[in-house]
């Protein structure tokens, strides 16, 4: 079998599962370009800013941020703009800066995960059916049943191979995420601290 005959030997799902497989590599590739422009290794960003910010020199810290233009240094312009205008509310200025940005590096990553979970399931459906239907029209000729069960079987390969790829796919962006997470979740702990310095004062 080649692999157009193998690909109509699995029925309608065959159809669907293509669908998802386009979506999925469409989603990835735009989910890559998007990590791809956003700022991975933050360390020396946030080593420099540990320095000023025991310095208390606002204005340097505010153009360090500036000239960084990576997600992290938004989270701490946020956050060093509520300690120079003496806002109270620094945590949550920090929090919703945060939320957004979190929220635009999620985006679309839930379809991946369920095409983790739906993939498998569509290729099983259309494996059942298409045995269904093919020992139906063919229930007296014996010879051909494992012609007929290969072919059926194809649909739940390509929805296994879909989840896998998904789960690869998925993984590789999540890593991404809490590395990203992770370095705000530092930058919102040294503004805070900062906070706290400023209150004991």
């Amino acid at each position: 079998m080649d692999f157009i005959s193998t690909f109509q030997s699995g029925g309608f799902a065959m159809y669907i599962l293509l669908i998802c497989f386009i979506m999925v590599l469409v989603i990835a590739g735009e989910r890559y370009k998007y990590y791809k422009s956003v700022k991975v290794n933050n360390e020396d960003f946030i080593e420099q800013l540990k320095i000023i910010l025991k310095q208390k020199n606002w204005k340097y810290a505010m153009e360090l941020c500036k000239s960084d233009e990576s997600l992290i240094s938004a989270v701490a312009e946020t956050g060093i703009e509520s300690l120079i205008n003496k806002n109270a509310n620094i945590s949550a200025a920090i929090e919703a800066r945060s939320a957004v940005i979190i929220a635009n590096l999620k985006r679309n990553l839930n379809f991946l995960d369920t095409m983790v979970m739906i993939a498998p399931i569509i290729g099983l459906l259309g494996t059942v059916l298409n045995i269904m239907a093919s020992l139906n029209e063919k229930a007296e000729q014996t010879s051909g049943i494992g012609v007929i069960v290969a072919g059926a079987l194809s649909s739940t390969a390509f929805g296994l191979f879909i989840a896998a790829s998904s789960i690869v796919i998925l993984s590789y962006f999540n890593y991404r995420l809490e590395k990203m997470t992770n370095d705000i979740g530092e930058i919102s702990n040294m503004l805070n601290s900062q906070t706290l310095k400023n209150d004991e004062k």
